[in-house]
């Protein structure tokens, strides 16, 4: 990865109000005319739990310094992955353009097209995740509808809102 590529990827992680509006580069390589008219971002519940599972974490490593004991040692582990993966969750953002949707965690981007998706549901509970099934897209570009692939989206602030734009615009 030259230098110039990592500079543009920082640059693009910053957070100003130019670029809230802005889906990442890598899922936009085959559409320049894509225009994101929403952005979703995942509940502030992810954020909760991240804190909670690391800090959790924090207290049991420093009290590992008295004396390390198996049980701490496997709920530390147990709490660092569950604080990694809501910190992963929250991260989550899904963007609503023209052609269909992007969803964003960490560095990863998957974009599907309106075309492309089956149905786009609300499940669970507590944390209700979006769920989209899909026909996914061959090399060439063609929509393989052998083939089906779901994306489970966590839980967004305004999931409802999405869910209806995303029937209204399956239906179209």
């Amino acid at each position: 990865m030259s230098k110039e590529t990592m500079s543009n990827e920082s640059m693009s992680n910053e957070a100003s109000p130019d670029t809230a509006q802005t889906p990442p580069q890598d899922a936009l390589q085959d559409s320049a005319s894509l225009e994101v008219s929403d952005e979703y971002r995942a509940s502030l519940r992810y954020w909760v739990l991240a804190i909670a599972g690391l800090g959790a974490t924090l207290l049991l490593i420093i009290d590992m310094f008295n004396g390390v004991s198996w049980d701490e040692l496997l709920f530390a582990v147990i709490g660092i992955f569950g604080g990694m993966w809501a910190l992963w969750m929250a991260t989550t953002r899904v963007y609503v353009s023209n052609q269909g949707l992007i969803v964003r965690r960490f560095t990863a981007a998957y974009r599907v097209d309106y075309q492309q998706i089956l149905s786009a549901s609300i499940e669970g509970r507590f944390l209700s995740i979006v769920s989209i099934v899909f026909h996914p897209r061959l090399d060439d570009g063609l929509i393989d509808t052998e083939q089906v692939g779901s994306i489970m989206i966590p839980s967004l602030v305004d999931q409802e809102q999405l869910i209806e734009q995303l029937e209204a615009r399956m239906a179209a």
